[in-house]
């Protein structure tokens, strides 16, 4: 078993006890690096790993490390690359650009509280906060996986609050006081394809005209806030969907309106949804111009957001059939236990909201 010290190269040592192998090394500074592992070549690879990164202190900066998270998701994340570059705009525009010189070692929580604040100051949404905790956590929890930084780092984690928007989902009372006050709305039957075929806000505002076939949606893409319009949906997967009647009927009366609109501009556009200068909806536009003043002329919570409406539908469509699956196709849910997880709720905790 080699010395401790071993010359300034480290030490291995086996721990019967835990059952571990350690790795201990004293840096130039006086700090120590450690690693350790349930076999010793496995502590090895790690110690080889951070050798021939360089890694031979102990002042990896935040952007560092979101560099090195970033060249492992791409080697072993499950999500394909859209999914990546939303994390890429994350972390360049909330994290990086804010914090990234930081020393991962001197992130505390003092340091989380100000960067927090200080997105709350220039006013980024609650929903970006969220997301951008979210993404400094996962760089945070890695730095910590590869001993980076000490296992008392782990303390720090807890300063990093999430906090989820409540999930609303409508009652049967408050589904028709939200349809009834969308009817005054020019996207009207915008909102009934999200509240009435759970369709996502950005594959709905993505549809072109040719999309639709006689009672039939391809939903094929989607428009996103960040990077605009891709040819594949969230998920990737392509669907088409059969309407209901009443949606039919709504989708088909406001396609003739909109091929003579006297706005040249709506009535030749291919958008199915377009603005008066015939380009694609701003998502935060339609927000607060238009889904706010529905939720308030009806007065139903003014915390709902649009993507609830996808979760009213599924909740309740869910109760009505007798295999779930019909319903996660449908929306496009890979995962049936997401549908399940995620967009069920019981009966008492709907009516709660009336």
């Amino acid at each position: 078993m080699t010395n401790k010290r071993n010359h300034g190269e480290g030490s291995y040592n086996y721990i019967p006890k835990r059952n571990r192998w350690f790795f201990k090394q004293v840096l130039e500074d006086g700090s120590v690096k450690q690693f350790s592992g349930k076999t010793k070549s496995a502590v090895q690879s790690k110690v080889n790993d951070w050798k021939n990164k360089g890694m031979l202190d102990n002042h990896k900066t935040i952007s560092n490390i979101a560099a090195e998270w970033t060249k492992e998701y791409q080697l072993t994340g499950d999500g394909g690359q859209r999914t990546l570059d939303g994390y890429i705009s994350v972390m360049d525009k909330y994290i990086t650009k804010e914090i990234g010189n930081i020393p991962v070692l001197d992130f505390g929580k003092a340091s989380a509280n100000k960067w927090r604040n200080n997105l709350i100051t220039k006013g980024h949404s609650n929903n970006s906060i969220n997301k951008a905790i979210d993404q400094l956590k996962k760089i945070l929890e890695y730095a910590l996986d590869l001993d980076y930084v000490g296992k008392n780092y782990a303390k720090q984690l807890k300063y990093l609050k999430h906090t989820p928007k409540p999930k609303v989902v409508f009652s049967p009372a408050q589904l028709d006081k939200f349809n009834e006050s969308a009817k005054d709305d020019i996207y009207y039957a915008l909102f009934m394809l999200l509240v009435k075929a759970g369709m996502r806000e950005g594959e709905v505002i993505a549809l072109n005209i040719d999309d639709y076939k006689s009672g039939t949606l391809d939903i094929t893409k989607t428009y996103d806030r960040e990077y605009g319009m891709s040819n594949t949906t969230k998920n990737g997967d392509v669907r088409t969907i059969e309407l209901t009647e009443e949606v039919k009927v709504i989708i088909e009366s406001y396609l003739i309106q909109k091929s003579i609109n006297s706005n040249k501009k709506i009535a030749a556009s291919k958008i199915m949804f377009p603005t008066h200068s015939g380009t694609y909806i701003n998502r935060g536009n339609l927000l607060r111009r238009n889904f706010k003043s529905i939720l308030k002329n009806a007065g139903l919570p003014m915390e709902t957001t649009i993507h609830n409406l996808r979760h009213t539908f599924i909740s309740h469509e869910i109760k009505k059939v007798e295999n779930p699956i019909v319903v996660s196709h449908y929306v496009g849910q890979r995962d049936l236990a997401t549908t399940l997880g995620t967009y069920t709720h019981k009966t008492d905790d709907i009516q709660k909201l009336d």
